[in-house]
């Protein structure tokens, strides 16, 4: 954190508690269930809202939800005085509104199998952009935790029951490359703005990525890439509050506590846990789970417990 990164262990890991790990853990089962249903509301919103405005419209609102939260929680984590605007700016454009809108393009450009198959090696590309860009070391149990949580998001995918063909179309290398990215932000943030809250690490982040939006939101209606429609009849904006105040606040607050304390790894080996979670929202809509799935999802969850374990006394840089 901050300029030193010494003795710094996969996922800037501090040392805790059981209990804190614990919680860390129960923490990332909040964000896969607040990032799984985000998905069914979604497809719904965009049947009245463009992909940019909804982007842009959840982004504003959980930065307004986050900063009213810090701001109200100011005498027990202080708002930072001097704040490193341009660190905050990097973090937010490349691992927020960076990520989006990579993830965006590389569903559009790829069917929508292959993009999920393509999403369960989250965890390979996490591990390697921890050892790539911050020297990360893992043992065997983290590989094998790893190589766990592949086969049961494949397991989850292939076994859903849902028709179609994985057709590889490159859009597939941008899904990848958006995972990168939020990986590398996750891991950077805790580093750059070290001293900040988590909260507070997510607020600035969050803010930062609606400023980018914002700032090429002239760009999209002039140019019309996009064509932008928005609708305020009440259920659309009770949709895209949701989207606001749930997945991108709350989601994105809990993956950064857990982040900062089973690391980035082992919290990205949750995301495989997606698609059991946006089943779980459709359930009320008819949806229904199928054996495979059930059994990808232990096997994920397996693959975290084994990843966390036999792990050595880690530091904070």
């Amino acid at each position: 954190m901050g300029a030193a990164t010494t003795g710094v262990t996969m996922g800037l890991v501090a040392p805790s508690p059981s209990r804190d790990r614990l919680v860390a853990n129960f923490a990332m089962l909040l964000t896969v269930i607040a990032w799984g249903a985000f998905f069914p509301i979604l497809e719904r919103l965009l049947l009245s809202w463009d992909l940019y405005s909804a982007t842009l419209g959840r982004q504003l609102l959980g930065t307004m939800t986050l900063f009213a939260v810090a701001f109200g929680d100011r005498r027990r984590a202080p708002l930072p005085r001097a704040i490193s605007w341009r660190r905050v700016l990097i973090l937010g454009g490349i691992g927020v509104s960076g990520s989006s809108l990579l993830t965006s393009v590389g569903v559009f450009y790829s069917s929508g199998l292959s993009s999920a198959i393509i999403s369960t090696t989250n965890p390979v590309s996490a591990i390697l952009t921890a050892a790539i860009f911050y020297r990360e070391p893992f043992g065997r149990a983290m590989l094998l935790g790893t190589l766990l949580s592949v086969i049961g998001g494949l397991f989850s995918v292939l076994g859903g029951g849902e028709a179609g063909v994985a057709h590889f179309q490159g859009g597939e290398i941008l899904i990848v490359l958006a995972n990168v990215t939020w990986t590398w932000m996750s891991m950077a943030a805790q580093r750059w703005l070290s001293g900040y809250s988590q909260l507070q690490i997510t607020a600035y982040t969050v803010a930062a990525g609606a400023f980018w939006l914002l700032l090429f939101l002239p760009v999209i209606f002039l140019t019309g890439i996009v064509e932008l429609r928005v609708d305020f009849r009440l259920q659309d904006l009770a949709m895209i509050l949701f989207a606001g105040m749930v997945p991108i606040a709350f989601g994105n607050f809990c993956w950064h506590y857990a982040v900062s304390r089973i690391g980035v790894v082992t919290a990205s080996m949750y995301n495989n846990l997606l698609p059991a979670a946006a089943l779980g929202v459709t359930l009320v809509f008819g949806g229904s789970f199928t054996w495979p799935q059930i059994a990808g999802s232990g096997v994920i969850i397996l693959g975290v417990i084994l990843a966390q374990r036999r792990q050595g006394p880690a530091k904070r840089g």
